[in-house]
């Protein structure tokens, strides 16, 4: 069956010079690429015409389908509707509904109606109309010399309602593409090359496999027309790595440690340092979490240390904040201080600045307190301050999930 090949333009200056994260472009590849389309081409374009223009001419002759994000606005710089028009030889009139539809919003908000807003609403003539219930501009598409081109705003939460609610049944009713089946297997504290040398290994025949390496989790995916094919592999890999698989179709460890202590109907508490609280945040992001997280105590300073989680003094003078000993304190003070049934504690160096020779930037320390017992593991991370702090949190959640797992 005939690839139905699509591209992807985020159109915006903003993009460009780094002021805003283009989100849209990687949400509309994963989402098209799920329901069958071969997303084959992103691009990123500034607000300019002649630019924006030959882009569209260009993917017209290589593509079925182009969906476009941003410049769908009442500002000078929001010209995709006018080059759309130009694009497809199409006349730009005032649409109607598209009027009603911004009037109605902006009569709600109390906005009187300026110029720029009836530029906005000026669309090509006899283009498709893709409800949007949160902005004042309608995503747009039509066909033009067998290409379906589509046009959505730039907000991000306004573009997902519209590509979930109307566009992507719109798209997969005209194009009817093969199904395509996905599993996405997560695992944490494996290496990318380890899995590498066992996919060398697979004879594959309809499956493609990615890697995604990210700060201590590592995605699998892989995608392909033949299920049983896909489900070889993945009992392949699952069994060979049991203690390391966290789980299917999922990015966050946090979310199955939440399932875990919910299933297991136990309470969790941290004490951070080098962390500052993001092993908090990311529990806390989960809606709901109240029931099993009960607080952290962001220990930054020594003084909180001693004085908060109860560290004796001795302790930091004799081997350091940075410690195994440390690090055990901390995690005994902090599931006594919060009363919980499992507590985590971080302390570490994540730099760039603070290291030493016998104690460098990366070196941390997770300790893990329950009433039977209290673990310490030290880690020796590579990266920068960022990614030294990320990936201490995520180890530190796994560590805890493995051991509630029992």
């Amino acid at each position: 069956m005939k690839q139905i090949k699509c591209a992807i333009v985020a159109i915006g200056s903003e993009l460009l010079e780094g002021s805003v994260l283009d989100t849209n472009s990687n949400y509309l590849g994963a989402n098209l690429s799920k329901n069958g389309f071969t997303v084959t081409d992103v691009r990123m374009v500034i607000d300019d015409k002649d630019r924006i223009l030959n882009t569209f001419k260009e993917l017209f002759t290589t593509h079925d389908i182009i969906v476009t994000t941003g410049g769908l606005g009442p500002t000078f710089d929001d010209l995709t509707a006018e080059i759309f028009a130009i694009a497809t030889e199409r006349e730009l009139k005032q649409n109607p509904v598209a009027y009603k539809h911004m009037a109605d919003r902006l009569n709600q908000l109390g906005v009187t109606i300026g110029d720029g807003h009836l530029r906005q609403v000026e669309l090509p003539v006899g283009c498709d109309l893709f409800d949007n219930n949160f902005g004042t501009a309608l995503g747009f598409g039509t066909e033009y010399k067998g290409t379906y081109i589509v046009s959505l705003p730039g907000v991000p939460f306004e573009m997902k309602y519209i590509f979930e609610n109307h566009l992507i049944q719109f798209l997969i009713d005209r194009f009817k593409p093969e199904k395509i089946f996905f599993k996405d297997l997560i695992f944490a504290s494996l290496p990318e090359s380890i899995i590498d040398e066992d996919i060398r290994k697979f004879e594959l025949i309809n499956t493609t496999i990615i890697l995604n390496a990210g700060k201590a989790q590592l995605k699998v995916k892989l995608r392909g027309k033949d299920l049983e094919e896909i489900d070889k592999y993945t009992k392949i890999l699952v069994n060979k790595y049991p203690k390391n698989f966290l789980g299917y179709d999922t990015d966050s460890i946090a979310q199955l440690l939440v399932d875990m202590c919910r299933e297991k109907k136990c309470t969790i508490g941290f004490a951070e340092s080098c962390t500052g609280g993001m092993a908090s945040q990311m529990i806390t992001d989960i809606p709901g979490t109240s029931e099993i997280f009960i607080g952290s105590i962001i220990s930054y300073s020594n003084k909180v240390k001693i004085n908060q989680l109860k560290v004796d003094a001795n302790i930091i003078d004799t081997h350091g904040a940075v410690s195994s000993k440390c690090a055990e304190a901390m995690a005994k003070g902090a599931r006594e201080v919060l009363g919980v049934d499992y507590s985590i504690a971080i302390t570490g160096i994540a730099g760039p600045t603070g290291g030493t020779d016998e104690k460098p930037v990366g070196l941390v320390y997770i300790a893990i307190s329950s009433n039977k017992n209290t673990v310490v593991f030290e880690e020796r991370l590579k990266g920068d301050r960022e990614s030294i702090r990320i990936r201490s949190t995520n180890i530190a959640l796994f560590k805890l999930l493995e051991i509630i797992k029992g």
